[in-house]
């Protein structure tokens, strides 16, 4: 079975994520040399004399300009796996009271056997939009966070021989909105601290075929959110610790209209499911090799995805590492 699609598709993803990135650092030079003030200007918008000293806290790092972009790419740890690898992005512009975000996110795995050919795939892009409720330069800062998001799933399994079982194909779409409070907290000049807790909105579209049957679904559902967030400088300037966590569940209850393939029956099936699923990374942002703004880091990580319903219960735990770049 060649590998030949799964490779196109991720050499386009990671083109598409590198030009991102190129018009990002574009945009983010020219941001700072039309904020770079004049001769003229002793006081900037807020009033705060140009020559005071920046405000504690390692978030601050981002304050020379309002665009800011992010990208890393790696690969995870799967036992058997011929093809896998996951990457994302991120480009944000912000101002004093608000700040919009774009995202872009996937993982695809691929494994062949004598058996069988099984590749999975997850994605994910979408806008999100943020209201500070706090001054910028409180150490504790409170924020308004609002998430337009689109995932899709899919998993392709092709037997090779007869013992590799039957074809399946399988996708699910998944739209979400959702709304979270969010808090910062500088610590010290070294520390800052920050998490969010939230509740949103799921509609899933659902399909699969097998061999045997088809079925087809759409419902709705709750969905709960809440993430964590560090940055430690070890050594300011030179090495610095982050810590992003996040974590959803959802309960779902699908009604399937199945049809068997061999007598063309119909028949409804309703089936109810929990859905948990966590990304958990902690970056080495080596500072003392920045350019041009821009850090490059090295991650390592951990993909927590369970599912739990009437028919029984899966688990996938994936590691990984990679590397990447940032201004945040």
């Amino acid at each position: 079975m060649s590998h030949a699609f799964p490779d196109c598709l991720v050499r386009f993803r990671l083109l598409s994520l590198l030009a991102g990135l190129s018009l990002a650092s574009t945009l983010t030079s020219a941001a700072s040399a039309a904020d770079e003030p004049t001769p003229e200007a002793s006081v900037v918008r807020d009033g705060t004399d140009d020559a005071s000293p920046p405000q504690p806290g390692p978030t601050k790092r981002a304050d020379r300009s309002p665009w800011n972009y992010s990208g890393e790419v790696g690969v995870p740890k799967l036992a058997s796996n011929d093809f896998k690898l996951v990457g994302g992005g991120e480009v944000g512009y912000h101002k004093e009271k608000w700040s919009i975000v774009a995202q872009l996110a996937f993982a695809s795995y691929a494994t062949q056997s004598d058996q069988a050919y099984n590749s999975t795939s997850r994605s994910s892009f979408g806008v999100d939009g943020a209201w500070s409720l706090s001054d910028a330069h409180d150490p504790t800062r409170l924020s308004l966070v609002g998430e337009l998001r689109y995932a899709s799933y899919g998993t392709v399994y092709i037997p090779i021989s007869d013992a590799g079982g039957e074809l399946l194909s399988e996708f699910s779409g998944m739209s979400r909105l959702s709304a979270l409070l969010g808090a910062e907290h500088d610590v010290d000049p070294t520390l800052a601290l920050s998490g969010a807790v939230g509740i949103g909105f799921q509609n899933e579209s659902y399909s699969a075929s097998s061999d045997a049957n088809i079925e087809a679904s759409t419902s709705s559902s709750a969905r709960f959110l809440g993430r964590i967030g560090a940055r430690y400088a070890i050594a300011p300037g030179t090495l610095a610790l982050r810590l992003r966590s996040d974590l959803s569940y959802a309960s779902v209850t699908r009604t399937q209209f199945a049809v068997d393939t061999d007598d063309l029956n119909a028949a409804l099936a309703p089936e109810t499911f929990k859905l948990i699923e966590s990304n958990n990374r902690i970056f080495g942002d080596l500072e003392l090799l920045a350019f041009a703004g821009i850090v490059p880091n090295a991650f390592i990580g951990l993909d927590v995805f369970a599912m739990t319903g009437d028919a029984g219960s899966t688990s996938t735990l994936v590691p990984l590492a990679g590397v990447g770049l940032s201004n945040w």
